[in-house]
């Protein structure tokens, strides 16, 4: 509404903006003020974000998609704290950031079977009375062993 009185006092300072038809314009773009409701501004921008203009971009793409329509004060950062919010962004996006620290290299096991992994196939059909095979692998030789077990219980007991 104050922008709406300083149109009409000060025109020759406000000349990329005009009134045109009950809107407020930004040179031809929707002005979305801080007079209006904050979650009209953040629906726009979720709107604009999982659109299919949008596409679920990032935040410079989602920012220059939007402000061919709209110009909202504060725009960038407003588009950035939602896109970083999405959790399809998330899960469909990958960030480019280094690492936050070096990769520490595990320790080198010093002797045959002194670190061993195991794990277990299950549910498999029945041959000559196995049903579960247990795989237990040398970390140091990467040597492996596969033992056939007769039931699934019989695993069980064997890792508690």
């Amino acid at each position: 509404m104050e922008l709406l009185l300083n149109l009409a006092t000060k025109a020759e300072k406000l000349l990329k903006y005009y009134y045109k038809r009950g809107l407020i314009k930004y040179i031809r773009r929707l002005f979305i003020g801080s007079g209006y409701n904050s979650t009209l501004r953040t629906k726009i921008i979720k709107c604009m974000h999982e659109s299919l203009i949008g596409g679920h971009s990032w935040n410079l793409g989602t920012y220059q998609t939007m402000k061919i329509y709209f110009f909202l004060p504060g725009m960038k950062r407003k588009i950035k704290l939602l896109v970083q919010s999405c959790d399809i962004y998330k899960t469909s996006k990958s960030e480019n950031c280094k690492y936050p620290r070096l990769l520490c290299l595990l320790p080198v096991p010093e002797q045959a079977w002194q670190h061993v992994s195991m794990d277990f196939i299950d549910e498999l059909p029945k041959s000559i009375g196995a049903e579960v095979i247990m795989i237990v692998i040398n970390k140091c030789t990467k040597y492996g062993h596969f033992i056939s077990l007769s039931s699934y219980y019989y695993f069980i007991s064997l890792s508690s």
